[in-house]
C-alpha cells in the first residue's frame, strides 16, 4: 500500500490520504490521519538560585508554538556552621560569621562581651575605727581595677585587718 497525502497532518490539524495498491492503480479510498500534537522541547532554562526563582519555557519543536513558562522556587541560602573571626573579651564584643554554601554570601553576628576576670582583690588600704579601708580588684584579661570600701572598724576592735573580706568581689 500506498499513502498520498492531500494534506499532511500538523501538531493541532488532521491530514487527508488516499491509499493505493503498490501493484495496481486501484485505490482504495480516502482517509484521515489524527493531528499529530505538540512535541514540547525545552527553549529555555534559567536554574533557581538562593535568592531568585527559576523557570524553564517550552516550545513545540514541530510548530514553534509557545508551550508555557514553569517555575522553580528559589532555593533560599545554605548556611553553614557559625564560626568565630574575632573572639570577644572584657572589653570588646567579637564577631561570628557564616557562609553559604552555594553562593557564598556570608552573614555576621556579634558576639557579646565577656565576664571580667577578678583576682582575689588586695586591701590597700587597712580600716581602722577611724577610717574605712579599700580593697581593690584587678581585672586579669583588660587590667580595669575596681575597689570597694571596707567598713570602720567598731571600736574595742584591732586595728589590724580582718582575716575574711568584708567586701564582695566587684560585679
Amino acid at each position: 500500500r500506498y499513502k498520498y497525502y492531500t494534506k499532511e497532518p500538523t501538531c493541532t490539524t488532521a491530514g487527508e490520504y488516499y491509499t493505493y495498491c503498490r501493484n495496481c492503480p486501484a485505490s482504495q479510498g480516502r482517509s484521515t490521519e489524527p493531528a499529530t500534537g505538540h512535541f514540547w522541547v525545552v527553549w529555555k532554562r534559567v536554574f533557581a538560585t538562593c535568592t531568585t526563582p527559576g523557570y524553564t519555557e517550552f516550545v513545540c519543536d514541530d510548530c514553534g508554538a509557545d508551550g508555557g513558562t514553569t517555575t522553580t522556587p528559589a532555593k533560599g541560602h545554605s548556611f553553614g556552621a557559625w564560626f568565630t573571626t574575632t573572639q570577644a573579651t572584657c572589653t570588646e564584643e567579637g564577631m561570628q560569621k557564616r557562609e553559604c554554601t552555594t553562593c557564598g554570601v556570608t552573614e555576621s553576628r556579634g558576639i557579646p562581651k565577656t565576664e571580667h576576670a577578678w583576682n582575689e582583690g588586695t586591701i590597700v588600704l587597712a580600716p581602722t575605727t577611724e577610717q574605712e579601708g579599700v580593697k581593690e580588684w584587678v581585672c586579669t584579661a583588660c587590667g580595669m581595677v575596681r575597689t570597694r570600701p571596707i567598713p570602720k572598724l567598731t571600736s574595742g576592735g584591732t586595728t589590724a585587718a580582718p582575716a575574711a573580706s568584708p567586701t564582695a568581689a566587684p560585679a
